[in-house]
């Protein structure tokens, strides 16, 4: 009897390709149809936060999002389960890189702040969440924030903070979270309350911040456009997400 599964995948890199245009490829989205069709409960865990991942949730018809690196937990459009940067913290960090030439996005529960951005990152992200002028000078906030994306040189600046964690997850670019935040972390209480075991869970991305999460689930699985770093922990390095990557993965696993 073939029981049902807990697949997560990452969003950018890993259901989303940057290839030649923003895109999720056809069979990507068929597979999630036939995963969703055996039963299998679909989610996401990124680094995005609710307001540019709901489009995605949407075409897919998925449930269960894992916002911010771990940092939030939506079901159903509600979130969960949350936990944020202390906001005697989230004010020092943003006063801090206003001094900087790093460039800067930061997120509460119902703002976005931006430091830096050059009018075409604007007019790129307030196109992708449909709404203008929706970004807010960073030195607006005051309150406690969820998620802080930098964009530059490495930002050792920061270490004068306690109670954070930053994860790198390519050259230049960090995102700054609640301390003891991780997508594994995450996983395992998004299966807690949907009653999955670990043996229950597949887990697949692309990216560094992907390695933990795919350490926690009984498969892990890199795309073919993954880092070396995932794919050396991963128990399946499937294809190229341009080349049919998630459709031959859960092919060859029997689950379509």
């Amino acid at each position: 009897m073939y029981m049902r599964k807990l697949i997560i995948f990452d969003i950018d890199g890993t259901l989303v390709s940057y290839k030649n245009e923003t895109h999720i490829p056809v069979d990507t989205i068929q597979a999630i149809k036939e995963l969703k069709a055996k039963g299998n409960l679909i989610a996401v865990a990124t680094a995005r936060s609710y307001a540019f991942t709901v489009k995605i949730l949407e075409s897919l018809k998925i449930d269960y999002a894992i916002l911010h690196n771990g940092a939030e937990i939506i079901i159903n459009k509600e979130c969960v389960y949350q936990k944020k940067i202390g906001k005697r913290n989230s004010i020092s960090i943003c006063n801090e890189l206003l001094k900087t030439s790093l460039c800067v996005l930061a997120f509460d529960d119902n703002n976005i702040y931006g430091h830096n951005l050059s009018e075409e990152s604007k007019r790129y992200l307030e196109g992708e969440l449909g709404i203008k002028n929706i970004i807010r000078p960073l030195n607006d906030n005051e309150n406690s924030l969820l998620s802080i994306s930098l964009y530059g040189e490495d930002n050792v600046f920061l270490n004068f903070v306690n109670d954070i964690y930053s994860i790198k997850f390519k050259e230049k670019e960090n995102q700054i979270t609640a301390a003891r935040i991780s997508k594994s972390k995450a996983v395992k209480h998004l299966a807690k309350l949907l009653n999955i075991s670990r043996k229950d869970i597949v887990a697949v991305g692309d990216g560094i911040n992907d390695i933990e999460m795919l350490s926690t689930a009984n498969i892990g699985v890199a795309v073919g456009n993954a880092c070396a770093e995932l794919k050396a922990v991963a128990d399946i390095v499937t294809d190229d997400i341009d080349d049919g990557g998630i459709m031959n993965c859960f092919k060859s696993l029997g689950y379509i």
